[in-house]
């Protein structure tokens, strides 16, 4: 594979200044030379996806090391070519259209941790904010990116960046291939995002029951599992495994993705204190919103957080949310 070079990075992110677009796509695995061109229906069009149709001016960059040769789009749309460079085995082509869109085609894959590749996401991240424009990144390669989303949240305005950048259109990890009309962005009355994943259960109810139900039942799994199972390694309950070191860090994540939420969590602390915090505001988000007594969470906090015990007191509720 070839090394990661700062060059082309830095004269996209150039281009990016002076083009001046009104969204920025970041396509990452966007590849589509396995799928008969036929079957790239624009609901299929990972390339050029449907939702880009809302912006006049776009600037759509696409990153996959097995970029065709011809891409998908020149089949689809009238593009020209402006450069095409294979310097340091690095392939970019640059593409022009005739309704005033840009296209970059670099085929390279791209790591969230790679130290050029995190400056030049940065770097646009900052650009968008500045300009009140948009940019939505999608990674098609099914690996769960919210995570990175988590902590890059951490380097910007939360409330800004959460109304103006999207990672994955799902807000569920969509994998590799989807069709993008059982996933329409949604926007509030100012243009903004609206990102399901980041808010409270009670202000979720009041904009999709839907993706309420969804959010309820995946943070009631969080309870159930690895926040009660942790509790339980703690209190010594659970002997540490050999690679107890895995499950350890997946707590920490979804501790990090509730304290965006619930402010009262701490980032970066999987100690008995914050878990119970967690615990506590997940629970208290869950009862208000499905009009619960606080009897429940009073009865697992007498009980210590008990893992049985939480799991036979959030049963039902299970049920009540199947039952919306």
């Amino acid at each position: 594979m070839a090394e990661i070079k700062d060059s082309n990075y830095t004269y996209i992110t150039s281009i990016v200044s002076t083009f001046k677009p009104d969204i920025i796509y970041i396509g990452i695995s966007s590849a589509l030379g396995w799928h008969s061109i036929e079957k790239i229906t624009p609901n299929l069009n990972q390339q050029y996806p449907p939702f880009l149709n809302k912006f006049d001016k776009k600037l759509i960059i696409l990153i996959d090391q097995c970029l065709e040769e011809k891409l998908v789009l020149e089949s689809k749309m009238d593009l020209t070519c402006v450069l095409k460079s294979n310097k340091d085995e690095i392939k970019m082509r640059i593409f022009n259209t005739s309704t005033n869109d840009k296209i970059i085609a670099l085929n390279q894959h791209f790591y969230f941790d790679n130290i050029i590749q995190r400056k030049f996401l940065f770097d646009l991240i900052s650009y968008t904010l500045e300009t009140n424009t948009k940019m939505i990144v999608n990674d098609y390669s099914g690996r769960d990116i919210h995570y990175n989303y988590v902590e890059i949240l951490d380097k910007f305005p939360k409330e800004k960046i959460l109304n103006s950048v999207l990672f994955d259109i799902t807000q569920n990890d969509g994998g590799c291939y989807f069709d993008f009309n059982d996933f329409p962005i949604h926007y509030d009355d100012k243009n903004n995002f609206i990102q399901f994943r980041y808010k409270s259960l009670a202000e979720l109810k009041k904009i999709s029951m839907k993706k309420f139900k969804v959010e309820c039942l995946k943070r009631i799994s969080w309870i159930n599992y690895e926040l009660t199972r942790q509790l339980r390694v703690l209190q010594g309950e659970i002997a540490k495994e050999k690679h107890s070191h895995l499950f350890e860090n997946q707590v920490n994540k979804i501790v990090n993705f509730i304290s965006i939420i619930y402010t009262s969590v701490k980032k970066e602390d999987i100690s008995e204190d914050n878990i119970k915090e967690a615990l506590l505001q997940l629970l208290i988000d869950i009862c208000n919103s499905l009009e619960v007594s606080s009897d429940l969470i009073n009865f697992v906090q007498k009980n210590n957080y008990k893992q049985n015990i939480v799991n036979e007191s959030t049963g039902p509720l299970k049920f009540m949310i199947n039952d919306i």
